[in-house]
């Protein structure tokens, strides 16, 4: 069997000026070295399709593999969560490589599933005629690509998460040949007779009373939802659908297979707004409207005021009391059963 033996160069200096050539060598250090079978690298290519692969550092045609991350592509299976970068595709699927088989159709920015198109959709205004449009809540309805008709405006929040993220989600879209956001005004809504735009140079907030262009963004989860959960959960869990984050659980039946989840983030915006947002919302293909006093109570750990379905209350996380009915509330939860 071959050995390693080594030995350290200052105890050599040191023996060499004592002993000889051949008392030397029996004062090396040798170890028999791990074979690549040893070190679990035991696979055959055969067994690693789709799989992390990694290989032998003694012997390159020794291979192990796992059932994690593949060449950085996540299986379309969705037993892993999204991650913000990851390519969203027609189907419903993502990966952090383009697949040749596959229509890419934007760029995840938030693991509720949430991406944003490639391309800006068209220029809008308050009130304007061709080449412009004038801006509506339901303007994005109108942009396709994939063959599908689920996209939606962006939201105020929606740009600033990925302004958050734009180095990460730029380099992703230089890839793919797309339009970075670079430093784009992109517009999420209206302000008197003006467009309200997030500017992506600085983070900020602008009005135009000029075309500005809008990029639509699409929920994937309402692509191709997956069945109810099998495996028990518990309050405060995070519920995964397809490996997408729908949000926290908020509630649960005695089977802890079925309840209610509560987004993991507060509205910004007032009654009507949050309401309608709630309503609109998709993801992870649930029946989505305004929180309950109790499902916020559960899952939020400090006390605010929040619009709920009982009104505006003043809410403590895991305490029982509450006061509806009055002012002071500039945000709300969303949640749905599942």
């Amino acid at each position: 069997m071959n050995k390693i033996c080594s030995l350290n160069l200052g105890t050599a200096l040191l023996v060499s000026s004592v002993f000889s050539p051949a008392q030397i060598v029996l004062a090396q250090s040798c170890t028999i070295p791990p074979t690549c079978e040893s070190l679990g690298y035991d696979k055959n290519p055969s067994d690693c399709v789709d799989k992390a692969i990694l290989k032998c550092p003694l012997d390159k045609t020794k291979i192990f593999c796992s059932n994690g991350v593949a060449d950085g592509v996540a299986p379309d299976d969705g037993n892993n969560p999204l991650m913000v970068g990851s390519i969203a595709y027609s189907d419903g699927s993502w990966s952090t490589k383009p697949k040749s088989d596959k229509i890419p159709i934007g760029v995840i920015f938030d693991i509720s599933g949430l991406a944003v198109a490639l391309d800006n959709y068209t220029l809008v205004n308050y009130s304007c005629s061709n080449p412009c449009q004038s801006f509506t809540p339901t303007v994005c309805s109108g942009y396709s690509a994939g063959g599908l008709n689920l996209w939606k405006n962006p939201t105020l929040q929606q740009l600033q998460l990925m302004y958050d993220k734009k180095t990460k989600l730029d380099s992703v879209l230089s890839a793919l040949s797309a339009r970075p956001l670079a430093s784009s005004k992109l517009v999420y809504g209206t302000d008197g007779s003006r467009v309200a735009y997030l500017e992506f140079d600085k983070g900020t907030i602008g009005t135009s009373f000029t075309e500005t262009p809008i990029r639509c963004v699409i929920d994937i989860s309402s692509i191709n939802a997956a069945p109810p959960p099998t495996t028990p959960y518990k309050v405060g869990d995070t519920y995964y659908k397809n490996g997408i984050a729908c949000g926290k659980i908020a509630k649960l039946d005695s089977t802890g297979k079925h309840g209610t989840v509560i987004t993991s983030g507060a509205y910004v915006g007032t009654q009507s707004e949050t309401s309608n947002y709630c309503i609109n919302k998709s993801t992870c293909g649930l029946d989505w409207g305004i929180a309950s006093p109790e499902s916020i109570k559960n899952t939020v750990d400090f006390c605010s005021y929040f619009y709920t379905s009982a009104g505006c209350c003043h809410l403590c996380g895991g305490q029982s009391n509450r006061v509806c009915g009055i002012s002071g509330c500039t945000s709300g939860y969303c949640e749905a059963s599942f």
